[in-house]
């Protein structure tokens, strides 16, 4: 209002006219007013030192991991046009420009050249490069602006070689992993600074991670209250503390209602404890690589307290079962097929771990190994020693202690790499040889190259889903675990015989005979498909109820499981009620397809709509057809 008062007292105002489109730029954390103002700036040309990185891309001395993000710093380093450097902050490095002060008088001869600013190490490089010496008449300025952050943290890969004072003479790092979002800002910088001012590259291999976001797929930002302090997983943290935390926060009061509301619906009860090893295993749990990362910490985190709490409890057995084995073990491995296996399946874990890892893929080598334990180690290979352990088979115990002793302590040692707590401590806990740490060896895939055998994971590979068949038929049709079941298998596949007694310890069943595949079934067999491979339960029923499941699914293994005694009268109850279920189940889809058939027929229809009823007509009658076989 001053300035229009003004202007009306010298009869200089005009009047006012609406700009509905103007506005005014507003500093979100002092609140006043950003004013654009004409300054000069210091440019770095870039053309010549980002075509060096270009030729390093094409010819292979830089490598870029995912390979499609390649595209994005080649794009940035395509642009040509100089980098601004100044920036006019109070805090950063200053800018190393130099000039003569004394209000522009100069008071002695000085060439032309150093009239205006020059760059210097110091200000006694600069009196040097000026020739002035220790004269002290003579006040020099040095340029108030700072660089460029990016400029600055450019340099790190050889600030930790000891650069300027020490001389780089070789490319300082292997791998910078860094995210996506800044591969312009930081790795495209730090590649073209560090080569021009050394002559290397500052590392050979980029690894990009993605945005971590929120479950929902939001930006994780403070003013949304989805920022996850990893402390809080670690030590846990109760929502009325997360909320006080809020409440002190800088935050606007509407920002700190909205991050409020969205505290409570997503941690109503806070956060759990967890530990540090489960908050590692909730981050590898998700594809790092990828653009966006969603992921929701907190439940994943439990996940991996599970996870912990399972290395436990295999550490709790092996050492039960290692206290009942009475004789020093031997000094030979364990031919059990169940030995061998497990053997062979830690081997193959341990070259996916290395192979991804390599590849910076290293969530997969995580899923990896994480695989092997639970399911392969603790699922599969656990389950065959109870037997010998509950019958007290001394022979037997003491091949398997031998065989847990090497497989858990090399796949803790490999896991240290991932989880290093739980790792560290279990391994101390029942490493055999006390006098070393789990940071004392050194795994590789080689140690256990002999031991894999790719035609004995195969089959039981096989024999593990007939394992799971038989334990579907039991729970599908009521039987008892300890009902012994006979079986005999037909195929032209890989034989199962080397894994045999690994099959019949699991599913508690005989195997009578094996059979080339095609050979004829008895009347009464019931012939049951094993999901994932061509294989297929035969159950033995009576002749009361056997005729009408005579032509069942046929694949290239055919298993023959003979039912006797009071169990068929139960089956031939629930056999029936099947095929009660698949009648009704036929005829809803014949009334669907006489539907759609009528549809077609109408001549008004539209193209699009005849279209659409036609592929619903072929999908219901491919149904129709389906169950047809199932039933005939």
């Amino acid at each position: 209002m001053k300035v229009i008062n003004r202007l009306r007292e010298i009869g200089a105002y005009g009047g006012e006219s609406p700009y509905s489109d103007g506005q005014i730029p507003v500093c979100s954390r002092t609140g006043d007013i950003v004013e654009p103002m004409m300054r000069e700036q210091w440019f770095l040309r870039c053309d010549e030192i980002n075509d060096h990185i270009l030729d390093a891309l094409r010819s292979g001395k830089l490598s870029i991991t995912p390979n499609f993000l390649r595209t994005k710093l080649e794009d940035w380093l395509s642009n040509k046009e100089p980098w601004c450097l100044s920036r006019q902050l109070v805090w950063g490095h200053r800018i190393p420009a130099y000039r003569l002060a004394n209000d522009g008088l100069v008071i002695y001869p000085i060439p032309n050249d150093f009239r205006e600013w020059i760059t210097a190490t110091s200000e006694l490089d600069a009196q040097r490069i000026l020739g002035l010496g220790s004269r002290k008449d003579v006040e020099i300025l040095q340029d108030d602006d700072v660089l460029d952050t990016w400029f600055s943290s450019s340099l790190v890969p050889l600030v930790i070689q000891g650069w300027p004072q020490r001389r780089v003479e070789a490319v300082p790092l292997s791998l910078m992993e860094t995210g996506h979002d800044i591969i312009g800002f930081w790795v495209a910088r730090m590649l073209t600074v560090c080569q021009r001012l050394t002559g290397y590259l500052p590392f050979s291999h980029v690894l990009l991670h993605g945005l971590v976001r929120d479950s929902t797929g939001r930006k994780m930002s403070k003013s949304l209250g989805n920022v996850i302090d990893p402390n809080d997983v670690i030590d846990g943290i109760s929502i009325d503390a997360m909320i006080d935390r809020l409440n002190e926060s800088a935050l606007s009061e509407s920002e700190k209602k909205l991050a409020s509301a969205d505290l409570r619906m997503m941690y109503p009860s806070g956060i759990r404890e967890c530990g540090p090893d489960a908050l590692r295993f909730a981050l590898l749990r998700h594809d790092l690589t990828a653009l966006d990362v969603s992921i929701n910490i907190s439940e994943t985190a439990v996940e991996g307290l599970r996870f912990c709490n399972k290395l436990w409890n295999l550490c709790s057995y092996a050492k039960g079962l290692w206290s009942k084995a009475k004789s020093a073990p031997e000094t030979r491995m364990s031919v059990h097929p169940a030995d061998r296996w497990i053997r062979s399946c830690l081997g193959g874990a341990l070259r996916s771990v290395r192979m991804h890892i390599d590849d910076g893929s290293v969530h997969l080598a995580f899923s990896a190994l994480h695989k092997f334990i639970l399911a392969e180690l603790c699922d599969v290979y656990l389950e065959t020693t109870k037997k010998a352990l509950w019958s007290g088979d001394e022979k037997r115990i003491n091949e398997i202690a031998l065989v847990l002793h090497e497989v858990i302590e090399r796949s803790l040692v490999v896991l240290s790499v991932f989880m290093p707590f739980v790792s560290e401590h279990l391994f101390d806990d029942i490493k055999t040889n006390r006098q070393l740490s789990i940071y004392d060896h050194l795994l590789s895939e080689n140690e256990l190259s002999n031991a894999m055998d790719s035609e004995l994971e195969i089959a039981m590979s096989i024999g593990l889903a007939v394992v799971s068949t038989i334990r579907s038929l039991r729970h599908e049709f009521e039987l008892p675990t300890k009902l012994p079941l006979n079986i005999s298998v037909c195929s032209d596949g890989p034989s199962l015989s080397d894994v045999e007694s690994v099959i019949c310890d699991l599913g508690n069943i005989s195997i009578n005979s094996y059979n080339r595949f095609g050979s004829l079934l008895e009347n009464t067999s019931l012939p049951v498909p094993v999901p994932g491979h061509p294989v297929i339960l035969g159950v033995q029923l009576d002749v009361r109820f056997s005729s009408f499941i005579l032509n069942r699914i046929c694949f290239n293994h055919i298993l023959l499981i003979y039912f006797k005694g009071e169990y068929s009268e139960l089956l031939h109850k629930r056999i029936t009620s099947q095929l009660e279920k698949a009648e009704q189940r036929k005829m809803q889809f014949e009334a669907k397809a006489h539907k759609y058939e009528k549809l077609c027929d109408y001549e008004g229809i539209k193209q699009s709509l005849l279209e659409k009823n036609r592929r619903k007509a072929a999908q219901v009658g491919r149904t129709l057809t389906y169950d047809q076989c199932i039933t005939n």
